[in-house]
């Protein structure tokens, strides 16, 4: 089990979305000069949309044939806009 409670979410997309929140406070925390940091080249992009993920769990589901396909290309930087 995770220090950070992560895995013991019941459902798939809660901890997709957890995961997310953590990944963006890191990047706010790290990214603290727009020039320099590990996130330099994504300056100023750290909120995320769920919709440029490939898939996207079903809220309150843990059926992986009830996500959400997003379809398209694969962007850089995505899910962070």
């Amino acid at each position: 089990m995770a220090s950070n409670g992560i895995s013991t979410l019941q459902y798939k997309r809660d901890r997709q979305v957890a995961k997310l929140d953590l990944a963006q406070q890191k990047r706010i925390a790290q990214n603290t000069s727009p020039k320099e940091g590990l996130y330099a080249h994504t300056a100023g992009k750290t909120d995320y949309d769920l919709n440029l993920l490939p898939s996207v769990y079903a809220t309150g589901n843990n059926d992986t044939n009830d996500r959400v396909i997003n379809g398209g290309p694969l962007q850089q930087n995505r899910p962070w806009f």
